[in-house]
């Protein structure tokens, strides 16, 4: 069988990966153990104080390895087709919402409709209000508008992420062709709102977490892979291109080539 030419099998072990970190994470938070193991167990080292709470605490981190690696493969096309004019041409716009729609909405809206019928009801709400608006918001893919929505939803919270994806995959088609166009302004821009908007949100009063919108940062770290990877790809296509020309002349651009997919695979490990 033939693989895709824009195919990166070491991204599924990568999203593999983070997603047992995660589910670890989430494991945890129903115990919430602080110490794995004793802590005078380095004792004898010199060590008075050992904890692994940190393995456990930070992986929900891997959230955003898991958005981060979405948005690599999305920008595949277009990175490739910014150094080569011969390369496929990225999907139109009924092609990539048809892809996107296949991939989450038939589990996602089945997950709402049995959590409908079996768990959430409108004596769970304060009032019908509050109901009717948590299954709007998460009809729509908006539950991160709303903090009741958003962290007192009766749905798995876990759902805000595909929320998060659904509304990046509404701006991706422009946004994309503007970065193709403009590639460092464009990193620039977004990564600059993205840390203005974090640094906004780290100075929040204390327990205002629910005001918390994660799109704007989530984008920023996107945006970030989007210029590795149109900064790591262009090497790699031009020396295809220059092989099947002028294949002599071109080995050692293929040499460099390899080198280079080799950093990048490290580099995205």
């Amino acid at each position: 069988m033939k693989q895709r030419s824009d195919y990166i099998g070491i991204l599924n072990g990568i999203r593999a990966y983070s997603i047992l970190i995660v589910a670890g994470f989430h494991s945890w938070q129903q115990s919430w153990l602080q110490n794995l193991f004793p802590s005078n167990l380095l004792q004898f080292m010199g060590v008075r104080n050992f904890s692994l709470n940190w393995v456990p605490r930070t992986g929900y981190m891997f959230v955003d390895v898991m958005l981060l690696i979405s948005g690599f493969c999305l920008f595949l096309p277009y990175a490739r087709q910014m150094t080569d004019p011969l390369a496929p041409e990225p999907d139109n716009l009924r092609t990539f919402f048809k892809k996107r729609a296949a991939r989450i909405l038939p589990s996602y809206y089945l997950c709402l409709l049995l959590y409908l019928i079996f768990w959430v009801r409108p004596s769970d709400y304060a009032n019908i209000k509050q109901y009717l608006q948590d299954i709007f918001a998460h009809l729509t893919f908006t539950q991160t508008f709303w903090p009741e929505s958003y962290i007192g939803t009766k749905f798995p919270t876990a759902l805000w992420t595909l929320g998060v994806e659904m509304q990046f995959y509404l701006v991706f088609p422009l946004l994309a062709r503007v970065f193709r166009r403009f590639p460092l302004v464009c990193w620039a821009v977004l990564s600059v709102l993205a840390q203005v908007y974090i640094v906004l949100f780290a100075h929040l009063p204390q327990g205002n977490a629910e005001s918390h919108q994660p799109v704007p940062g989530v984008f920023g770290c996107i945006w970030k892979r989007y210029a590795v990877c149109a900064l790591l790809l262009p090497p790699t296509d031009m020396a295809r291109a220059r092989m099947e020309t002028k294949p002599r002349s071109a080995a050692c651009g293929a040499d460099a080539a390899s080198v280079q997919r080799c950093c990048h695979c490290v580099y995205v490990k």
